[in-house]
């Protein structure tokens, strides 16, 4: 029966002690900066451990973290070591092991480095014991074991220092920095393509620089120029939202710059842009392989070319060349021209045209 009792026992503190050491999970980031994790055992709170970022991380990736600890408990007073003291080493300290502590020395604090002699926090009190600094790279976890030795006075007659050592609840924390800002990361690469959609669409000669083109060069651009002012709004936005001199601050800063300078950049090379889509030649009575076509076939060629274009079956450098050609003959040639005015294709013609030469891929 007894040895019943003792299994039943021994399981008990078994199952205490996974309960006391399963890890706690802290993921700390701009937004979440520190995380607040119990101390305690059976249930009952002792008091608290803080793990706080410091700052913003160095140029390796490496953010410095803060671990604190609050002893709340009216009953006990914590304990913390260095190393594995043995009970020679504590009686030194005038602390004593308890009949029921079944441990043959303390615990150690890993991965934390704390030196000296045995550490004692008092009870119930708004102080907070400072371990010192640790570093957390991004993308790596760094673990640190803090186990807690609670204690009790026990003053005796010829000595009031003496304490006796009751349990140990073991804290084991995974600690993770987030400080990949994916916010930044997103805008900066919205920034990158915007001003290359922008190069290549003057490298395929989508404008018209043709004063007699039915819209102005900055007016054929105009949707480059308004999505850039929409991104300088957002930028703009996050920068006002950092903190003063961060390193955040810093790097909000110089995109807001390049997408304010990006105006300018823009602007510049569209004063450069020459490119006449060819559908402003003089008005002669020339003609074209097209000119036996009526208005009405004209039309349906149009519209199948756009179709082409649309469902990516054929290239803007396929079908723009063969649009020109159809809208030149609409426009300039003798025979077309006597009907162009009042026909009911015009404006399919012309719409179908506008959209194959604005059209972006």
């Amino acid at each position: 029966m007894k040895k019943i009792l003792f299994a039943i026992v021994a399981c008990c503190l078994a199952v205490n002690a996974a309960i006391a050491q399963v890890p706690s999970e802290i993921t700390l980031s701009e937004d979440k900066p520190q995380e607040e994790i119990p101390i305690s055992d059976n249930h009952q709170e002792h008091g608290r451990i803080f793990v706080r970022m410091i700052g913003e991380p160095d140029d390796q990736g490496n953010t410095s973290v803060r671990i604190e600890l609050q002893n709340t408990s009216n009953d006990y007073c914590f304990l913390l070591c260095d190393h594995a003291w043995d009970k020679k080493e504590l009686r030194k300290s005038f602390i004593y092991f308890d009949k029921g502590y079944y441990g043959e020395t303390t615990q150690k604090i890993e991965n934390i480095g704390m030196k000296g002699m045995p550490n004692i926090i008092e009870g119930n009190s708004d102080e907070k014991y400072t371990f010192p600094v640790v570093n957390v790279g991004e993308g790596t976890e760094l673990q640190v074991r803090i186990p807690v030795h609670l204690v009790k006075p026990k003053p005796g007659l010829f000595c009031k220092k003496r304490k006796i050592l009751y349990d140990v609840v073991s804290c084991t924390l995974r600690i993770t920095v987030n400080t990949r800002d994916r916010v930044y990361e997103n805008l900066q690469m919205e920034c990158d393509s915007l001003f290359s959609a922008f190069n290549a669409a003057l490298d395929r000669k989508e404008f018209c620089s043709n004063p007699k083109h039915d819209l102005s060069l900055e007016d054929q651009a105009v949707e480059y120029f308004d999505e850039r002012q929409e991104l300088e709004s957002r930028v703009g936005e996050y920068f006002r939202s950092c903190s003063a001199n961060s390193k955040k601050s810093i790097r909000y800063e110089a995109l807001y710059d390049s997408v304010h300078n990006m105006k300018q950049k823009m602007e510049e090379r569209l004063a450069q842009y020459k490119h006449d889509c060819g559908g402003h030649g003089p008005k002669v009575p020339t003609s074209c392989k097209y000119c036996t076509l009526s208005l009405e076939d004209i039309s349906k060629q149009m519209v199948n070319l756009y179709f082409d274009l649309y469902n990516k079956d054929k290239t803007k450098a396929e079908v723009l060349p063969i649009a020109n050609a159809l809208y030149n003959c609409c426009i300039n040639h003798k025979k077309q021209v006597r009907q162009w005015g009042t026909s009911e294709y015009k404006k399919t013609i012309e719409d179908n045209y506008k959209s194959i030469k604005n059209y972006r891929p």
